[in-house]
């Protein structure tokens, strides 16, 4: 009897598993989102999808910030998302044009000139590509499925107002700026940019109206066809390093400190105990050091803000007491406390490898109903907004809380599209081959540098073992492969040979301790 009972269990456990399993859809690479497949679905019988992502940000290439260079980076969605990751899987498209000119319009235009001309083969490809994979061909479309790029660069493609005091400064919709620190919008109340709508507006001289500029946008010229190839109002995904790691972690340590200096009668002391604190914590594997706690927080990276948020939650914890001084909008201990919580919890959720609609869920609930997330914004919005200068009218804070959700669904998990690795060539590409330049004509001579040692290793990569043998054996060895190896490798032999004597001489030299 117990027998039968446990089978059936066990099998009834089973079909639940498999339900589980075939219920829950996995958003983790991008061909698991909405967007491959749609696109997908639009080509032609027996061909496959070529996903492209492309990478733009503008960085300096001196330490006083004077000069600048904006690289413009390629890789293949293709390529799963451990391996897209790794620098070599990433590749430098060009340098877009940056023109120091009191005429704005004309640097929009030398900028979207440099766009069509390196995304034109791709925008004009009619008939697919055959690609030689796996000892065969292959028929392939190529389709730009998104375009990294932090607020300054996503502006720059959709020629919106850069400036976050314009009444409309959301790249992706057309909420107003008064609306950025509401976190009860509808879905109604937040309309997005499209591609029909903002050509309308273009077309009838009324962009002013939505806040996009005057200078022809070559992406709002497409045709039907064109569009499949890359539609710029939906590729432009959010960036978690420049919203999550370098803005609004920022932002929410500076407004800490700022409550801390407001609540209290002793200005500085509360600041001063965080930095004492910091500075404290010992040495721990993949953990910075704040020696000088917060003082150079303008400085940081986004790997060092990351190792803050692993440890500020216990530096914030039983930091103050409560409300003695009878302060207005005061902001207790533990509630600052778990604003870092939820902070945590946001940031773990959002460097998830896979997302299910469970995860999913959890990501809207910021906006609809109690959840961590949600939490999270609430708290923030009603710790700082007295302490914020505008408050919390904050774009990269609203792109976040209304857009990464439809990032997620449409082209998968967050770490397929994440800039870190990016910014790590920039000092390979860009910062290096600046510095060896003599600054004058810098791209091509940066172009000739990057792509010269691109041929390097692969000349000098070894395939195979030349050579195999003992050290006891090295004299024959060398004897018997000397009349068949060239000069260069014959001298190599005798200097291993003169090598090795001169190290089991220095051997000899040596007492073993105990042997008498």
């Amino acid at each position: 009897m117990y027998i039968r009972f446990h089978h059936q269990k066990k099998k009834k456990k089973k079909k639940k598993i498999i339900f589980i399993l075939i219920y829950l859809y996995y958003f983790i690479e991008q061909n698991t989102g909405k967007w491959w497949k749609i696109t997908q679905e639009s080509l032609p019988t027996g061909s496959k999808l070529l996903s492209i992502i492309l990478y733009s940000d503008a960085t300096t290439t001196d330490t006083l910030g004077k000069s600048q260079l904006h690289p413009i980076y390629i890789t293949l969605g293709n390529i799963p998302i451990w391996r897209r990751n790794k620098q070599d899987v990433k590749q430098l498209l060009g340098y877009l044009a940056i023109l120091e000119a009191a005429n704005k319009d004309l640097v929009r235009d030398t900028f979207h000139k440099s766009l069509r001309h390196l995304l034109e083969p791709i925008i004009l490809l009619k008939d697919g590509i055959d690609l030689f994979i796996n000892n065969e061909n292959t028929w392939f479309y190529p389709r730009v499925s998104t375009i990294i790029a932090d607020w300054p660069e996503a502006a720059s493609f959709y020629l919106v107002y850069k400036s976050s005091n314009s009444n409309l400064p959301c790249y992706s919709c057309l909420v107003k700026r008064e609306n950025l620190a509401n976190i009860d919008l509808s879905v109604n109340d937040v309309i997005l940019r499209t591609y029909d709508e903002m050509r309308k507006h273009f077309e009838n001289d009324t962009q002013r109206s939505v806040y996009i500029e005057s200078v022809h946008n070559f992406f709002l010229g497409f045709t039907i066809s064109m569009q499949k190839n890359i539609n710029i109002y939906l590729a432009t995904v959010p960036d978690r390093m420049h919203h999550l790691d370098l803005r609004l972690f920022r932002y929410q340590i500076i407004f800490t400190c700022d409550i801390l200096k407001l609540q209290h009668v002793n200005d500085n002391k509360l600041v001063e105990e965080i930095d004492h604190r910091l500075a404290a914590i010992p040495c721990f594997p993949g953990i910075k050091i704040f020696s000088n706690g917060l003082q150079s927080i303008a400085r940081l990276t986004a790997s060092e803000y990351r190792s803050l948020m692993k440890v500020m939650i216990f530096v914030i914890d039983n930091l103050y007491d409560e409300n003695n001084n009878e302060v207005d909008n005061f902001v207790n201990n533990d509630d600052l406390t778990k604003l870092y919580e939820y902070w945590n919890e946001m940031y773990i959720l959002s460097r998830y490898e896979e997302f299910s609609e469970s995860d999913l869920e959890k990501f809207n609930i910021c906006i609809k109903i109690l959840d961590a997330i949600h939490r999270w914004v609430r708290m923030f919005v009603k710790a700082f907004k007295f302490v914020s200068p505008s408050n919390l009218k904050l774009p990269k804070l609203h792109l976040w809380v209304y857009h990464i959700i439809d990032s997620i669904r449409s082209y998968g998990a967050i770490n397929g599209y994440t800039t870190e690795t990016y910014e790590s060539l920039h000092k390979y590409f860009v910062k290096i081959p600046y510095r060896i330049s003599n600054k004058k004509d810098v791209e091509p001579q940066l172009l000739r540098t990057v792509m010269n040692p691109a041929k390097t290793p692969r000349t000098c990569k070894f395939s195979a073992r030349l050579f195999e043998f003992s050290l006891q054996d090295a004299n024959t060895f060398f004897n018997e492969k000397k009349d068949s190896v060239d000069n260069k490798m014959q001298t190599g032999f005798a200097r291993f040979i003169s090598c090795l004597d001169s190290y089991l001489d220095l051997l000899d030299g040596f007492t073993i301790i105990g042997e008498t």
